[in-house]
């Protein structure tokens, strides 16, 4: 029998309540239902992890999202925004929170830097000083993926616009000492590919393909279940993902058909020398998926 509530004017339903505060609920704006919620739109979004004895409660980034998509939690547990279908074009897509979890300082020369903050990455190379300053991923894609995608957004926050080759920002999947795959890209957007399979070969700088200082250019590294590696590379908006990606640059071989990425670089400068300009590449989004894991 549902509960009832008396009164003068006789019982009230818990459903007949639980309708009203649905009807109300309806009349919110989207930033009032999300306010009630204890969400945003897009920021940082609090959530609980399981810790054992105690849970803990942490905030975790939220890139933003689109008109008519949902908050929901992707396969590796990360919440995203996706398609109200269910699902989204990237599948198992984890959007990292750029707050520094699971990367860690490969090489950070005197000099120059990396830093995690206000969701972003910096990786600054001042103007003659030599080396390379690297930030590594060990768990970016699943063990036993056969297929993968891994796009990030960048821009020139400093630098932007210059033509010299000693500056740039590469984005590598890397299968050890003798197999990886990356693009850079320079300060005036111009791309280059570059591979060890374990042959190592590379396809010079484009002409100028991104606005790398407007801070919408995406580069994308794909690897397709036949083995063939891509190298991608669009304009978005409002941070959203390009609407339409062209293809830089595609390599299939069989030596590079059984690559296992052991991890995932970002790089700054140090291409061939010191740079003769300060340069500071800043990451604003990442994001990865994969398919053809068992």
């Amino acid at each position: 029998m549902p509960a009832s509530y008396g009164g003068s004017s006789g019982p009230i339903t818990a459903a007949a309540i639980a309708a009203v505060l649905v009807a109300a609920f309806a009349l919110l704006s989207g930033g009032e239902r999300a306010a009630t919620l204890g969400l945003t739109r897009h920021g940082q979004l609090v959530t609980v992890q399981d810790a054992g004895a105690a849970d803990a409660v942490a905030t975790v980034a939220v890139s933003p999202g689109t008109a008519g998509q949902v908050l929901t939690v992707s396969d590796a547990g990360l919440p995203h925004w996706a398609a109200a279908t269910g699902g989204s074009s990237w599948g198992s897509t984890v959007v990292d929170g750029l707050l520094g979890g699971g990367w860690s300082a490969a090489a950070t020369p005197a000099g120059t830097s990396a830093t995690w903050t206000a969701s972003t990455l910096v990786l600054s190379v001042p103007s003659g000083v030599s080396g390379t300053v690297r930030q590594q991923h060990d768990d970016a894609i699943t063990d036993g993926a056969t297929a993968w995608d891994l796009a990030v957004r960048l821009q020139a926050t400093t630098g932007s616009g210059t033509t010299t080759a000693a500056v740039g920002v590469y984005w590598i999947f890397d299968g050890g000492a003798t197999q990886y795959f990356g693009v850079n890209v320079r300060g005036d957007g111009a791309i280059y590919a570059g591979w060890a399979t374990p042959t190592v070969g590379s396809d010079a700088y484009a002409s100028t393909t991104l606005s790398l200082g407007g801070g919408q250019s995406w580069v994308r590294l794909s690897r397709t279940e036949a083995g063939q590696q891509i190298v991608w590379y669009g304009e978005g908006s409002g941070g959203a993902l390009p609407t339409q990606w062209t293809r830089r640059y595609a390599l299939d071989t069989a030596e590079g058909a059984s690559v296992r990425p052991v991890a995932v670089q970002l790089i700054a400068s140090g291409n061939g020398g010191a740079p003769s300009v300060d340069w500071a590449a800043t990451v604003r989004a990442i994001r990865t998926t994969w398919s053809g894991s068992l």
